[in-house]
């Protein structure tokens, strides 16, 4: 798991939460603190990305999205999780975008 925050506070309060899981678990959890314009993700590092009440305050979104899916892998799958009750633009969205 990498997760992954602009807010540094986020960071520490994930970091705090990370020293209560397994050993093996510790191992496999990463933290890092990126840009709001990009996840900052190496070329294939992940299979999923999974983005939680976050789409919407993303400000430049189609940008993010493309450095966001140079970072996934080729089979690799995006998930919105918004907890707002408002149509999500990206889904009307998706066909038409390219994100290669």
């Amino acid at each position: 798991v990498i997760a992954i925050d602009i807010d540094k506070r986020l960071i520490t309060f994930m970091d705090s939460i990370k020293v209560r899981l397994s050993q093996e678990a510790q191992a496999r959890f990463e933290t890092r603190l990126t840009t709001p314009d990009n996840p900052q993700l190496a070329e294939n590092e992940a299979d999923i990305a999974m983005l939680v009440d976050t789409y919407g305050y993303i400000k430049h979104r189609e940008k993010y999205l493309k450095h966001l899916m140079k970072g996934l892998s080729a089979n690799g799958e995006v998930l919105i999780i918004d907890f707002k009750k408002e149509t999500n633009t990206i889904l009307e969205r998706q066909a038409s975008l390219n994100f290669t």
